[in-house]
């Protein structure tokens, strides 16, 4: 029995491989990027040969499989994603463009008294590709107000004509 862990980086997609007695393995591929599963399959690879079985065995005495990927991240940090679209509660539409929050005073010290002297990063989506629907939702997952379809189609439509790549669906949830 094995449980693996995948982790897609911007230049390598790192595994680890833990066998039924607790066993560490960790192997290494490059990432592919533009066909991301592509270091993924070839890490696995890498453990099947040595291992001496084969990818299907592998896989199929695998019971766990994780995946995550830093890629993502560094897309976002390095402002290397497809243009983006933002649809979220009505009446939140400049959340992104306030840019108030308390994490941004984690570890300041000194520097929260000069809160003004701040400068806020460039939001990911700028405010002409956000649009507002109608809706609502508790801490607790339960609708307070339902979604308005037709308008999410509506907003949908129009950042597609503004030629969104991806869409971001942020709902606002009330404590």
């Amino acid at each position: 029995m094995y449980y693996i862990g995948i982790d897609i980086g911007g230049t390598f997609t790192d595994m680890v491989l833990v066998n039924g007695h607790s066993e560490v393995r960790m192997y290494k591929a490059p990432s592919t990027p533009g066909e991301l599963s592509r270091g993924v399959l070839d890490a696995i690879g890498l453990a099947a040969q040595d291992l001496g079985i084969g990818v299907e065995q592998l896989l199929g005495e695998t019971s766990r499989l994780a995946h995550g990927t830093t890629a993502a991240t560094n897309a976002l940090i390095e402002r290397k994603g497809v243009k983006t679209g933002l649809i979220t509660t009505k009446g939140f539409g400049d959340t992104l463009f306030i840019q108030r929050s308390m994490g941004h005073w984690a570890g300041m010290g000194e520097n929260v008294t000069r809160f003004s002297m701040r400068q806020n990063p460039s939001p990911i989506v700028p405010k002409e590709l956000v649009r507002e629907v109608t809706e609502r939702v508790d801490y607790k997952g339960a609708v307070v107000v339902r979604l308005d379809e037709t308008e999410a189609r509506l907003a949908a439509r129009e950042l597609i004509d503004r030629g969104v790549e991806a869409v971001a669906v942020c709902p606002v949830v009330l404590p």
